[in-house]
């Protein structure tokens, strides 16, 4: 009862929505199709690979084909779990659908279930906006009538603000965002590398106010950037390999070996928007982290340019930067909190700017 136009349709038009090639040579074309009642999975091989506009620019040499039965989302959606479990495509990223991830859709709070609106704002259900603002006009009609598509969204995100979450992990970075404040940001990164998806790409999250209609939003698991270093001890205490993360402060599910350290030794001392601050480094499973998930933006939006924001003497702009008018650094596309308000400080002073510049450079490759 099944024809094999009717295939090739319809996983064409969900290639059309958005590339089903997951990178490391690896395509996973999809769809829901009236007359099955069970899963059919067909794997195939090709040793010149085929174009699928994989996020890291390689073509799928195997491509598993999935088609399940049409009203049934759920087993979809199970199925390329499993199959994303099967083929290790690099760091993983946990989704907001997927056992222990954080959902930002959800309407009510995560840690206090019976509440629907965050405590400081109740009568906000939506942690994120759908419609990003400012969009060309035929754009904002196009998504206004049938929603993104990967096309029209690589037109319009051309920008990446990293933050710290203040918070130290990501379990308490989504409660505060979710259940406290009412916000969101599309990735967390924990302390052991560990990436949280808490929204699709497409969503508007609300992270860096006036910025957040063209990018996207990254929490950094660390709890800042202080003025007097007396006030990391409730945080870090240092043993004879340097400093750790006390123990009592990995709110989260890591394992019972796990010691967060920073990645480099020592203090990092900087001035950001006047303010003079110290920070301990971030740990070397974050930047690993964080490196494979810009290279991947980058690649899969390619209008968000490989850069970080440098001014005309070399060194990282130390301060908000004017956007509209071009002023130095406003041509890069991965930038701190700080990079777009006056009032921030993060990423902080520690931040590794000059290895994740070396990192983006694979985006060219």
């Amino acid at each position: 009862g099944m024809e094999a136009e009717d295939v090739d349709k319809a996983v064409w038009a969900r290639e059309q929505i958005m590339s089903t090639g997951i990178g490391h040579n690896i395509a996973v074309p999809h769809a829901r199709l009236a007359g099955i009642e069970n899963p059919i999975i067909v794997i195939g091989r090709s040793r010149q690979g085929v174009d699928f506009d994989s996020s890291d620019g390689r073509p799928a040499k195997i491509i598993c084909l999935l088609l399940t039965p049409l009203y049934d989302q759920t087993m979809q959606i199970e199925m390329l779990r499993l199959i994303a479990e099967t083929f290790h495509t690099g760091t993983r990223v946990i989704l907001w659908n997927d056992p222990g991830g954080f959902d930002a859709y959800r309407p009510h709070c995560r840690f206090t279930p019976d509440r629907d609106g965050p405590r400081d704002n109740p009568d906000r259900i939506a942690r994120y906006g759908s419609f990003r603002r400012g969009l060309p006009e035929a754009i904002a009609t196009r998504v206004a009538e049938s929603g993104w598509t990967l096309q029209d969204l690589r037109k319009v995100v051309d920008r990446v603000v990293l933050h710290y979450d203040a918070c130290g992990t990501s379990l308490r970075c989504f409660e505060v965002l979710h259940d406290i404040r009412g916000l969101s940001a599309h990735f967390l990164i924990d302390l052991d590398g560990r990436i949280y998806q808490t929204l699709d790409l497409k969503e508007r999250a609300w992270h860096a106010a006036e910025l957040n209609d063209r990018s996207i939003g990254i929490e950094i698991a660390h709890i800042g950037a202080m003025s007097d270093r007396a006030k990391f001890e409730k945080w870090y205490v240092e043993d004879a390999a340097g400093l750790r993360v006390l123990p009592e402060r990995l709110a989260g599910t890591f394992p019972p070996s796990f010691v967060a350290r920073p990645s480099r030794l020592g203090w990092f001392d900087g001035t950001i928007n006047g303010n003079d601050l110290t920070q301990p480094d971030f740990t070397e499973a974050q930047y690993d982290a964080l490196e494979a998930l810009l290279t991947t933006l980058c690649r899969v939006l390619p209008a968000i340019p490989p850069t970080v924001p440098r001014g005309g003497d070399g060194a990282v702009v130390p301060g908000a930067i004017d956007f509209a008018a071009g002023s130095e650094g406003a041509e890069a596309g991965i930038i701190g909190h700080y990079h777009g308000t006056t009032g921030k400080v993060d990423p902080g002073p520690a931040f590794d700017w000059d290895r994740i510049e070396r990192a983006l450079e694979r985006v060219e490759k």
